[in-house]
Order: C-alpha cells, then structure tokens, then sequence
C-alpha cells in the first residue's frame, strides 16, 4: 500500500497537476474576459517576439551569406585589376599586339588567431599550401597591410603581423613619392613609424602613406595609414602613422602572391655574386 502511495505521489500527482493547472486556465480565459483578454494579448505577444526571433536570424544567415558573395566577387575583382598585370608588348611585321599577363594572384583566407598585446604578434590563418600559400607572401585587408606569411602547412599558415618588431614594410608619401621604412615601436597597436624622411619634404597630417612597391612581395600602392604626428629630430622626421588596418577586429585577409618573385631575386642574386 506504501509502495502505491509513493507511486501516485512520484508520477500520478505531477500529472494530475498540470492538468489541473490548464483546466483552470481554461476556465478563467472561458468565464472572465479581463482574463481572456489577457491571455489572448499574452499569446499575440509572444507570437509576435518569436516571429521577430525568426526574422532576426533569418536576416543573419543571408548578411552572412552576402558578405560571403562579396568577398568572392572582390577577390575576382583584384586578380582581374589591371595594375596587377604586367604588360608585355610582341611586334609581329607591323603590328603591334598589346597583351597582358598576371603578376599578383590574390587568395581569400579567415583569420583564426590573433595578438596585439606583445612585443611579436602574429595571425593564424584557415589557408595553407593546399591554397597555394607560401612563406614570404603580403597580406592585406580591405583597409590596408596586415603582415608576411612566415610558416605554412597544408591547411594553415602563420602571419608576421605588422605588430611586430621583426616587421618592416616600404612606405611613401602618396602626395610626393618620398619613400622610407615602416615600423612598429612596440607599443601602440594603432601606431606604426615612417622613418629616414628628411626635414625638407613637406610633411602634413593627414598625409596618406601607401607601400612603395620597392619589394618583392607587396605591391605598389597598398594603403598603410594616415600621418597622425610629426616632429623634426635633426635631419630627419619623426612620424607617426594611424594603421588603416584595425587589427583590434580583423576576420578576412587577402593573400598576395607575387608570380614573378623567384625571377626577380634570382634577377638580384645574380647581379649581386658579380
């Protein structure tokens, strides 16, 4: 008899409960019309935050999925830009026939890890050798530079970012084309140095600085910041630069194979044993 109670008591009564609970339910939104009212307000309420819940996530999976578009047809767009081609020219009899060949390929890749706050940073990226990523390649943003792939493996490769003392990039003046080293201190993650600058070029804050091109691995052009300070110190300025790149919140790079790098260096080390 004991044992029955404990039963009725453990799974009967819960039941009998709930039932118990909706029938009044039941009753009151039946015979009370505050209530009703109440009730009907409460389950058109609740649609209606549901159905914006819906509508929510539904806008976030195709923002997620256009963004996904744009970057594909962004990285068509740079392998298709023209200043990425070399032009060849081939005279043949009296005909001069103008073509052009690709020197930069661009590759889409996300960023999986990332420092700022030491004194060498670097980036993890989701692409590696099966994508065609080397050693000794730029990334970049679409805001501006973001460091040189260092190691590689099939599927991930690491950045040297450009938060990082070991970094150091060819920088101009987009105004004039006086060109000089760029820098990290070490400190600033929104601020980098553009150094060997004499006291003479007209310097203004606000002054766009771009890379020079003067290597075998960024191309010409590619926004680095904008002049935030300056001073004289002896023959030289002391300027610093507002990184384009926010590294604070970065997620998709742009990996920059130079096709005519090996050429190139071995252009320059033979030149160089003579």
């Amino acid at each position: 008899m004991r044992s029955l109670l404990r039963f009725i008591i453990k799974h009967l009564f819960p039941i009998l409960f709930v039932v118990y609970a909706l029938f009044s339910l039941f009753l009151i939104h039946q015979y009370n019309n505050y209530h009703r009212s109440y009730f009907v307000n409460l389950v058109h309420t609740t649609q209606g935050v549901i159905s914006e819940r819906l509508a929510n996530i539904d806008n976030y999976l195709s923002l997620k999925q256009e963004n996904e578009r744009l970057i594909q047809e962004n990285l068509q767009y740079r392998n298709q830009l023209k200043k990425n081609w070399n032009k060849q020219d081939f005279e043949q009899i009296t005909i001069n026939d103008t073509i052009y060949e690709q020197r930069y390929k661009y590759i889409e890749a996300g960023v999986i890890n990332n420092s700022i706050d030491k004194n060498h940073n670097y980036i993890t990226l989701d692409k590696g050798e099966r994508h065609g990523i080397k050693p000794d390649m730029a990334v970049i943003s679409e805001k501006g530079i973001v460091g040189i792939t260092k190691t590689t493996s099939g599927n991930y490769s690491t950045v040297i970012s450009l938060l990082n003392l070991n970094f150091r990039v060819s920088g101009k003046f987009k105004k004039n084309e006086y060109f000089g080293p760029v820098t990290w201190n070490g400190r600033n993650p929104d601020i980098m140095l553009l150094n060997e600058i004499l006291h003479h070029v007209p310097v203004q804050k606000g002054d766009t600085i771009v890379t020079s091109g003067f290597s075998n691995i960024f191309p010409a052009g590619i926004m680095i910041g904008v002049v935030d300070k300056y001073e004289i110190k002896g023959n030289f300025y002391k300027i610093e630069i507002d990184i384009s790149a926010n590294l604070r919140n970065i997620s998709q790079v742009y990996v920059v194979e130079n096709l005519y790098k090996n050429e190139i260096e071995q252009l320059q080390q033979e030149s160089g044993n003579e």
